[in-house]
């Protein structure tokens, strides 16, 4: 599928705004809605992988743009997003 493996280590954020994930989002994510995101991504570590996701991925590559063009070089943007994270049969909440 293309999805990197989540494991604690690698802070999983979503990003979305809270109407997004009204069918649930990755279990365990942060949510940091996308247009708050500039102000806020400092909550994401610069030291460790950050992995970005919101409900189909378009978002999420917005937000990965921002945080590339900040000097965070370990993102990745999962693709497809939660729908497809869901499908995966992933955890979600």
């Amino acid at each position: 599928t293309g999805l990197p493996v989540h494991v604690a280590e690698d802070p999983l954020s979503a990003v979305a705004e809270g109407w997004a994930f009204k069918r649930g989002r990755p279990k365990g994510a942060r949510t940091i809605p996308l247009s708050q995101f500039a102000r806020r991504m400092g909550e994401i570590p610069t030291d460790k992988d950050a992995l970005l996701i919101c409900q189909s991925g378009h978002r999420s590559r917005q937000a990965a743009r921002i945080l590339k063009s900040h000097g965070h070089e370990r993102v990745t943007n999962v693709s497809g997003g939660a729908t497809v994270w869901s499908m995966s049969q992933l955890p979600m909440e």
